[in-house]
């Protein structure tokens, strides 16, 4: 069993805890993320509880699963590990982990691959799919109370079964009732979407975007359209 099952099935069987995992894919780059919270104060504020949080956070996790060696804690030149930090704010004491990764390489997320049995992750010149087996962190982490699934990109999402998309964020929410019914099924354009610009809204290289020029175009248009109707309502009159 990987050091990563050992250190957050610990905080699981200590207390009931809530967990978010945010992905951000921007111009093709992933930045990962799982918070660990527990708002429970008759828990959270256990000698032993803050021990195992200080233990977690001072730990490392490679974020290649193939490099991740659960019987050592020194990091080892050449090798990625997360970002793992305490977190003491808003009456939560938690855990957090965070990496970037290329879409290269979050195939092989060791939060991902850890915690479903099916991991699919592929890409090609035109899309991005991501899909899972159900997660199974419910059935390892029985005091799991919630998991929150975070989808934020700026590439078009093509296909996707999230449950709630709100302000550009794609939501999956699982529990312990619900888990063995929910799949993560993601198809993405393998490119950024391109912004547009506002009117008279010139880009880096300042040239006008797409919908100014198409405004432009349309104003010239109308401005052609009325102007020929001018002229041949007064060339009629004049042959009259």
């Amino acid at each position: 069993m990987k050091k990563i099952i050992l250190i957050i099935l610990i905080s699981f069987i200590i207390t009931g805890c809530d967990a978010i995992y945010t992905v951000e894919l921007t111009d093709s780059k992933i930045n990962e993320t799982l918070e660990i919270n527990n708002y429970d104060k008759s828990t959270s504020t256990s000698g032993e509880y803050s021990k195992m949080i200080d233990l977690v956070s001072s730990s490392n996790v490679a974020t290649d699963y193939r490099n991740e060696v659960p019987e050592s804690n020194n990091k080892i030149d050449g090798i990625n590990y997360y970002n793992i930090k305490k977190i003491t704010d808003n009456n939560n004491l938690g855990v957090k982990y965070q990496a970037n990764f290329t879409k290269e390489e979050y195939e092989y997320s060791t939060l991902a691959f850890e915690n479903t049995p099916k991991f699919n992750y592929n890409f090609n010149t035109k899309y991005i799919n991501i899909n899972t087996d159900i997660i199974n962190a419910f059935s390892r982490y029985k005091n799991l109370n919630k998991l929150t699934i975070k989808l934020k990109t700026n590439h078009e999402v093509i296909e996707n079964n999230a449950d709630e998309l709100k302000e550009g964020t794609y939501f999956w929410y699982l529990d312990q009732n619900n888990y063995l019914d929910k799949k993560i099924n993601l198809k993405l354009s393998s490119t950024h979407t391109i912004n547009q610009l506002n009117i008279l809204e010139l880009d880096e290289n300042n040239y006008f975007g797409s919908s100014t020029l198409i405004a432009l175009y349309s104003i010239l248009g109308l401005i052609l359209l009325i102007t020929s109707v001018i002229i041949f309502f007064k060339v009629k009159n004049s042959n009259r």
